[in-house]
């Protein structure tokens, strides 16, 4: 990001100008659900919400016992794309919220963690030949093959 941003400002024709779309990117938790307040009027003269493209995980994710975000500061249930980085996430580390309030209150950041529980079967080892297949496809464990050392 850092790269893109210095060789847009370097152009032998000056800067590069963008035009801004905060509905682009949501970033839960900040952002709560999919739609942002960013208005668009149309020519009824309404204010309209607009739907995000994408989503960013960018900051951690915590939760006091009362189902409240609490950024920067551990909670009761968190999950931390930082706490994986020597080792794939399992099922059993990224557990659903289960309080209420995240479900009602942070609809986005639980369809978030949903989202990357169903894309943790499918992870593997990045030197496999092999591909990806789910941990608990056809309820079978497959067995993964030890590389020879040379």
């Amino acid at each position: 990001m850092w790269a893109f941003t210095l060789a847009c400002s370097q152009q032998s024709a000056g800067p590069v100008t963008f035009a801004m779309h905060p509905e682009f990117m949501l970033q839960p938790p900040w952002d709560k659900v999919a739609q942002v307040n960013a208005c668009q009027y149309t020519q009824d003269g309404k204010c309209h919400t607009l739907d995000g493209f994408i989503l960013h995980y960018t900051y951690g994710i915590d939760f006091d016992a009362h189902g409240e975000s609490t950024p920067g500061k551990m909670g009761a249930w968190r999950f931390d794309k930082r706490s994986f980085v020597a080792k794939y996430p399992t099922l059993a580390a990224v557990p659903m919220p289960t309080h209420e309030n995240i479900r009602r209150e942070y609809p986005l950041t639980y369809e978030l963690v949903r989202m990357i529980r169903e894309a943790i079967p499918y992870l593997r080892d990045a030197t496999a030949s092999t591909p990806a297949v789910p941990r608990n496809a056809n309820k079978r464990r497959t067995k993964r093959r030890r590389k020879r050392k040379p």
